[in-house]
């Protein structure tokens, strides 16, 4: 599908709230040069949806912009993008890697949460609010923890383990809630997870509904 950039002789420069929200045929989005927004749910429950390529030109992507889009393998997200809502990409179950630009400043809770395959969380080195470290998303000082690649879940035994490089100070509270209840996180910096879980571990995963902080 591509989104015009004009229509009636005016410009498109924003995507609505809910624009193509549940439109299950759509299978790929070109979106043109001069649009700057993404509404919230703009493109949620396109279970069809493989491929989105945002232009440089687009500097906010809202809240479930592309939640549960289930299809979704290809992400391209531009240069100019500052903001990226609060489950933006939320149970795009087949995405594997995504990377954040320098230009971003704000990434809501739980953007990428849910990506069953997700692997690699790559940021641009020269970002000044975000870093990785093995795919995993933190602050640009790697003092808190804000997003666990849920593909990795399948692969870490129940237990992720700090980078020995800096201490961790915080975890936010969605960080690791892509993954089973049944996991547990040793904020401590070990080489190498432990076949049982340490008495000290924190519990960091809970399942959905769980109030416990």
């Amino acid at each position: 599908m591509d989104i015009p950039s004009t229509t009636n002789g005016y410009p498109v420069t924003s995507i609505g709230d809910a624009a193509f929200s549940n439109k299950v045929s759509v299978t790929s989005v070109t979106i043109p040069d001069g649009v700057t927004n993404i509404g919230n749910s703009a493109f949620s429950y396109c279970t069809s949806l493989a491929s989105v390529t945002i232009p440089d030109s687009v500097t906010s992507i809202g809240a479930s912009a592309s939640a549960v889009c289930r299809g979704l393998t290809n992400l391209t997200i531009g240069n100019s993008v500052t903001s990226i809502g609060s489950s933006a990409f939320l149970t795009c179950t087949k995405l594997g890697s995504v990377t954040i630009p320098s230009s971003v400043t704000n990434i809501g809770n739980m953007a990428f949460g849910a990506c069953a395959r997700l692997t690699a969380i790559v940021v641009n080195s020269q970002n000044s609010f975000y870093s990785t470290v093995n795919g995993v998303l933190f602050n640009k000082s790697q003092t808190v923890l804000i997003q666990y690649a849920a593909g990795f879940c399948r692969f870490d035994f129940g237990y992720y383990h700090t980078p020995r490089t800096r201490p961790l100070i915080r975890k936010l509270p969605f960080g690791f809630s892509s993954c089973p209840g049944s996991w547990q996180a040793s904020l401590t910096h070990r080489k190498r997870a432990p076949k049982r879980a340490p008495k000290r571990a924190l519990s960091v995963f809970r399942r959905v509904g769980d109030s416990r902080s």
